[in-house]
């Protein structure tokens, strides 16, 4: 219903077309920055194998034990597994820990399900009880503990002054200072009547408080960009006067997702001259 809602503003905003080009036309390109590149795929790789490995065992061996006609919790595993093997759909086209971790939330509660299940056709089923009432004090318990120090940590870095723009935000004090420089050199430039696009994922961290117009270059992802992919960017660089400052990220940057855009880097290289740096920022001025 909501979809159907969402769809019928767009039409109305005349909205529609931009909307399927940026979100969905060109989500293909994607598929060229598979990642695994962190130690984490790899660890959640070594624990989803096995993982579907043993819900199929289980799944044949309930096939082979139960009675033909489907039990309650065969079929309540048939519905999961539905559900689990769609939501695999999350994979793509990002291949990379946040995604692979996600997409197998359905995965884990089946194979508890599936554990669950087997355990009782072993042990008494108040042992079971018993045995599951334990094991959810425990996870409880640990997810408290763990919960309260994410909320400590987040507490003593998040920004509470509400006359700052950043008011709410997690920032340790290492990205304040870092901001702080970013921002008082994009003022100075600013003042200059200088022409300022910053091509980062952080972008708005500097171009909503100067109210600078940076459009297109806010999320500048393989992916994101419509079906006409990095020139999208580059035709929108083009149409910049001479003159231009140009940021892009260097390599201090930390908050990257790995899929900025390359050529869109590349023509900036070669088409503006690096004349300056600060903090995690290449500034380029355009020929």
């Amino acid at each position: 219903m909501w979809a159907i809602a969402f769809m019928i503003i767009e039409i109305l905003n005349d909205n529609l077309e931009y909307f399927i080009n940026m979100s969905i036309a060109n989500v293909g390109s994607f598929k060229n920055n598979l990642m695994i590149e962190t130690k984490g795929s790899t660890i959640a790789l070594m624990i989803v194998i096995p993982e579907i490995f043993m819900i199929s065992v289980f799944y044949f061996i309930y096939r082979k034990n139960i009675k033909r006609e489907k039990s309650e919790s065969l079929n309540m595993f048939q519905i999961v597994l539905s559900y689990a093997i769609g939501s695999l759909v999350i994979i793509y086209p990002i291949f990379n820990t946040y995604h692979l971790t996600l997409s197998f939330i359905l995965w884990l509660i089946l194979l508890l399900y599936s554990i669950y299940n087997l355990l009782k056709e072993l042990i008494d089923e108040e042992v079971i009880r018993k045995l599951v009432a334990t094991v959810m004090v425990a996870i409880i318990i640990f997810t408290l503990i763990i919960k309260t120090r994410v909320m400590i940590e987040f507490d003593k870095n998040v920004n509470k002054d509400k006359s700052s723009f950043y008011y709410g935000m997690y920032l340790r004090d290492a990205d304040k200072e870092s901001i702080i420089k970013i921002l008082d050199y994009l003022k100075a430039k600013q003042n200059e009547n200088k022409n300022i696009k910053i091509i980062s994922s952080v972008a708005m961290l500097y171009t909503l408080p100067l109210e600078i117009d940076n459009w297109y270059f806010d999320l500048p992802l393989t992916g994101n960009l419509g079906r006409d992919d990095y020139k999208t960017l580059t035709t929108a660089l083009e149409k910049e006067p001479q003159g231009t400052l140009i940021l892009i990220d260097n390599e201090k940057m930390q908050y990257t997702s790995g899929q900025l855009s390359e050529k869109t880097i590349e023509y900036v290289k070669n088409n503006a001259k690096k004349i300056d740096e600060i903090e995690y920022f290449d500034v380029y001025e355009k020929y």
